[in-house]
Protein backbone atom coordinates (compact mmCIF):
# COMPACT_ATOMS: atom_id res chain seq x y z
CA UNK A 1 0.00 0.00 0.00
CA UNK A 2 1.00 3.64 -0.29
CA UNK A 3 0.36 4.58 3.34
CA UNK A 4 4.12 5.10 3.68
CA UNK A 5 3.87 8.16 1.42
CA UNK A 6 1.32 9.80 3.72
CA UNK A 7 3.12 8.96 6.96
CA UNK A 8 6.76 9.60 6.03
CA UNK A 9 6.50 13.26 7.13
CA UNK A 10 4.88 12.53 10.48
CA UNK A 11 6.57 14.43 13.30
CA UNK A 12 9.09 16.16 11.05
CA UNK A 13 7.45 19.60 11.35
CA UNK A 14 7.94 19.81 15.12
CA UNK A 15 10.37 22.64 15.92
CA UNK A 16 12.08 20.78 18.80
CA UNK A 17 12.54 17.71 16.61
CA UNK A 18 14.01 19.83 13.81
CA UNK A 19 16.43 21.54 16.21
CA UNK A 20 17.63 18.20 17.53
CA UNK A 21 18.12 16.68 14.09
CA UNK A 22 19.83 19.54 12.28
CA UNK A 23 22.09 20.93 15.01
CA UNK A 24 25.71 19.94 14.46
CA UNK A 25 28.33 20.29 17.18
CA UNK A 26 31.52 18.56 16.02
CA UNK A 27 34.00 17.06 18.42
CA UNK A 28 36.53 19.54 19.83
CA UNK A 29 39.86 19.70 18.07
CA UNK A 30 42.54 18.43 20.44
CA UNK A 31 46.29 18.87 20.46
CA UNK A 32 46.38 21.54 17.76
CA UNK A 33 49.43 22.98 19.48
CA UNK A 34 51.35 19.85 18.53
CA UNK A 35 50.62 20.24 14.80
CA UNK A 36 52.40 22.46 12.28
CA UNK A 37 50.69 25.87 12.21
CA UNK A 38 49.31 25.55 8.66
CA UNK A 39 47.93 22.08 9.29
CA UNK A 40 46.42 23.12 12.62
CA UNK A 41 44.76 26.14 11.00
CA UNK A 42 43.31 23.99 8.21
CA UNK A 43 42.00 21.39 10.66
CA UNK A 44 40.42 24.09 12.82
CA UNK A 45 38.82 25.72 9.76
CA UNK A 46 37.27 22.43 8.62
CA UNK A 47 35.87 21.79 12.09
CA UNK A 48 34.39 25.29 12.40
CA UNK A 49 32.65 24.90 9.03
CA UNK A 50 30.84 21.81 10.32
CA UNK A 51 29.10 23.72 13.12
CA UNK A 52 25.42 24.43 12.53
CA UNK A 53 23.23 25.87 15.27
CA UNK A 54 19.92 27.01 13.74
CA UNK A 55 18.20 30.22 14.79
CA UNK A 56 14.43 30.58 15.11
CA UNK A 57 14.02 31.81 11.54
CA UNK A 58 15.77 28.75 10.11
CA UNK A 59 13.72 26.38 12.27
CA UNK A 60 10.44 28.00 11.23
CA UNK A 61 11.44 28.05 7.57
CA UNK A 62 12.35 24.36 7.61
CA UNK A 63 9.08 23.54 9.37
CA UNK A 64 7.08 25.55 6.81
CA UNK A 65 8.78 23.96 3.81
CA UNK A 66 8.36 20.44 5.21
CA UNK A 67 4.70 21.23 5.85
CA UNK A 68 4.20 22.18 2.20
CA UNK A 69 5.97 19.02 1.09
CA UNK A 70 3.86 16.88 3.45
CA UNK A 71 0.64 18.40 2.11
CA UNK A 72 1.72 17.82 -1.49
CA UNK A 73 2.64 14.21 -0.70
CA UNK A 74 -0.71 13.60 1.01
CA UNK A 75 -2.65 15.00 -1.94
CA UNK A 76 -0.69 12.94 -4.46
CA UNK A 77 -1.18 9.73 -2.42
CA UNK A 78 -4.81 10.20 -1.45
CA UNK A 79 -5.41 6.74 -2.89
CA UNK A 80 -3.46 4.24 -4.94
CA UNK A 81 -5.57 5.11 -7.97
CA UNK A 82 -4.74 8.82 -7.64
CA UNK A 83 -1.05 8.02 -7.19
CA UNK A 84 -0.80 5.71 -10.21
CA UNK A 85 -2.94 7.98 -12.38
CA UNK A 86 -0.51 10.85 -11.85
CA UNK A 87 2.26 8.76 -13.44
CA UNK A 88 0.53 8.94 -16.81
CA UNK A 89 -1.82 11.92 -16.63
CA UNK A 90 -0.16 14.78 -14.75
CA UNK A 91 -2.42 17.61 -13.70
CA UNK A 92 -1.28 21.00 -15.04
CA UNK A 93 -0.35 23.12 -12.04
CA UNK A 94 1.93 25.93 -11.00
CA UNK A 95 3.31 26.74 -7.59
CA UNK A 96 4.64 29.96 -6.10
CA UNK A 97 8.23 29.28 -4.99
CA UNK A 98 9.82 30.37 -1.73
CA UNK A 99 12.91 32.55 -2.18
CA UNK A 100 15.56 32.22 0.52
CA UNK A 101 17.64 35.36 0.25
CA UNK A 102 20.24 37.20 2.29
CA UNK A 103 23.76 38.55 2.29
CA UNK A 104 26.69 36.31 1.45
CA UNK A 105 27.82 34.19 4.38
CA UNK A 106 24.68 34.45 6.53
CA UNK A 107 23.97 30.71 6.25
CA UNK A 108 21.55 30.26 3.33
CA UNK A 109 23.23 27.14 1.98
CA UNK A 110 23.70 25.76 5.51
CA UNK A 111 19.96 26.13 6.11
CA UNK A 112 19.22 24.30 2.85
CA UNK A 113 21.60 21.51 3.88
CA UNK A 114 19.77 21.27 7.21
CA UNK A 115 16.42 21.06 5.41
CA UNK A 116 17.64 18.21 3.20
CA UNK A 117 19.04 16.33 6.21
CA UNK A 118 15.63 16.16 7.83
CA UNK A 119 13.63 15.32 4.70
CA UNK A 120 12.55 11.64 4.53
CA UNK A 121 14.96 9.26 2.85
CA UNK A 122 14.11 6.71 0.14
CA UNK A 123 10.90 4.84 0.93
CA UNK A 124 9.92 1.45 -0.51
CA UNK A 125 6.23 1.18 -1.33
CA UNK A 126 4.19 -1.63 -2.83
CA UNK A 127 1.38 -1.14 -5.31
CA UNK A 128 -0.81 -3.49 -7.28
CA UNK A 129 0.42 -1.72 -10.40
CA UNK A 130 4.03 -2.88 -9.99
CA UNK A 131 5.35 -6.40 -9.55
CA UNK A 132 8.23 -5.29 -7.34
CA UNK A 133 8.47 -2.67 -4.60
CA UNK A 134 8.67 0.91 -5.82
CA UNK A 135 11.24 3.29 -4.32
CA UNK A 136 9.99 6.82 -3.66
CA UNK A 137 12.12 9.89 -2.99
CA UNK A 138 11.03 12.97 -1.05
CA UNK A 139 12.89 15.79 -2.79
CA UNK A 140 14.74 16.84 -5.91
CA UNK A 141 17.89 18.95 -5.44
CA UNK A 142 19.17 20.81 -8.47
CA UNK A 143 21.99 23.25 -9.10
CA UNK A 144 21.62 26.06 -11.62
CA UNK A 145 25.40 26.26 -12.08
CA UNK A 146 26.33 25.84 -15.73
CA UNK A 147 22.76 25.39 -16.96
CA UNK A 148 21.97 27.04 -20.29
CA UNK A 149 18.18 26.87 -19.99
CA UNK A 150 15.28 25.48 -18.01
CA UNK A 151 15.06 22.72 -20.62
CA UNK A 152 18.57 21.53 -19.72
CA UNK A 153 17.57 21.40 -16.05
CA UNK A 154 14.62 19.15 -16.89
CA UNK A 155 16.84 16.97 -19.08
CA UNK A 156 19.22 16.39 -16.18
CA UNK A 157 16.31 15.52 -13.91
CA UNK A 158 14.92 12.96 -16.36
CA UNK A 159 18.34 11.41 -16.89
CA UNK A 160 17.38 10.14 -20.35
CA UNK A 161 18.11 11.03 -23.93
CA UNK A 162 16.01 13.88 -25.27
CA UNK A 163 15.21 14.30 -28.95
CA UNK A 164 15.24 17.65 -30.71
CA UNK A 165 11.48 17.35 -31.27
CA UNK A 166 10.80 17.48 -27.55
CA UNK A 167 10.28 21.11 -26.65
CA UNK A 168 10.20 22.57 -23.15
CA UNK A 169 6.47 21.91 -22.81
CA UNK A 170 6.86 18.20 -23.59
CA UNK A 171 9.83 17.90 -21.26
CA UNK A 172 7.92 19.65 -18.50
CA UNK A 173 5.08 17.14 -18.81
CA UNK A 174 7.55 14.22 -18.77
CA UNK A 175 9.37 15.66 -15.77
CA UNK A 176 6.08 16.10 -13.90
CA UNK A 177 5.13 12.47 -14.54
CA UNK A 178 8.61 11.37 -13.44
CA UNK A 179 8.34 13.43 -10.25
CA UNK A 180 4.92 11.97 -9.49
CA UNK A 181 6.20 8.44 -10.01
CA UNK A 182 9.15 9.02 -7.69
CA UNK A 183 6.93 10.62 -5.06
CA UNK A 184 8.93 13.88 -5.18
CA UNK A 185 7.30 16.42 -2.86
CA UNK A 186 9.84 19.26 -2.88
CA UNK A 187 12.19 20.90 -5.38
CA UNK A 188 15.28 22.71 -4.10
CA UNK A 189 17.21 24.95 -6.49
CA UNK A 190 20.60 26.39 -5.53
CA UNK A 191 23.51 28.35 -6.99
CA UNK A 192 21.30 30.72 -8.98
CA UNK A 193 24.05 33.34 -8.72
CA UNK A 194 26.36 31.21 -10.88
CA UNK A 195 24.27 31.45 -14.03
CA UNK A 196 25.85 32.68 -17.23
CA UNK A 197 26.95 36.33 -16.85
CA UNK A 198 25.25 38.77 -19.20
CA UNK A 199 21.97 36.87 -19.45
CA UNK A 200 21.59 35.82 -15.84
CA UNK A 201 18.26 37.54 -15.21
CA UNK A 202 16.55 36.21 -18.34
CA UNK A 203 18.00 32.76 -17.73
CA UNK A 204 16.99 32.83 -14.07
CA UNK A 205 13.44 33.78 -15.04
CA UNK A 206 13.30 30.94 -17.58
CA UNK A 207 14.53 28.39 -15.03
CA UNK A 208 12.14 29.58 -12.31
CA UNK A 209 9.11 29.55 -14.61
CA UNK A 210 10.09 26.08 -15.83
CA UNK A 211 10.44 24.75 -12.31
CA UNK A 212 7.18 26.26 -11.04
CA UNK A 213 5.39 24.52 -13.92
CA UNK A 214 6.16 21.13 -12.34
CA UNK A 215 3.60 21.82 -9.62
CA UNK A 216 6.03 20.94 -6.82
CA UNK A 217 6.55 22.98 -3.66
CA UNK A 218 9.81 24.76 -4.31
CA UNK A 219 12.48 26.79 -2.53
CA UNK A 220 15.37 28.52 -4.26
CA UNK A 221 18.37 30.46 -2.98
CA UNK A 222 19.25 33.91 -4.31
CA UNK A 223 21.29 36.86 -3.12
CA UNK A 224 19.81 40.34 -2.72
CA UNK A 225 21.14 41.66 -6.04
CA UNK A 226 19.50 38.85 -8.00
CA UNK A 227 16.25 39.42 -6.14
CA UNK A 228 16.21 43.11 -7.10
CA UNK A 229 16.89 42.21 -10.74
CA UNK A 230 14.03 39.71 -10.78
CA UNK A 231 11.64 42.33 -9.41
CA UNK A 232 12.52 44.59 -12.35
CA UNK A 233 11.41 42.01 -14.91
CA UNK A 234 8.24 42.38 -16.96
CA UNK A 235 4.98 42.24 -15.05
CA UNK A 236 4.02 38.82 -16.45
CA UNK A 237 7.34 37.42 -15.16
CA UNK A 238 7.20 38.94 -11.70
Amino acid sequence: MIDELRTRFNGLMDIDHIREKVTIRPKPVDNVDKLPPMLAAHLLELTLKQIYIPNQFSLELISEVIGKAALHSAMRSESEQVFINSWYYPTPAETFPICLTGLAGVGKSATIDALLRIMPGPTDIKTNHCVTAHTAESYWYASARGKASGKQLLTDFLGTEVTSRENASVLKSRAQMHANKLGISLAVLEEMQHLTPGKGVALTTDILLTMTGLGLPMVYVANFSLGHKLLKRNQEDT
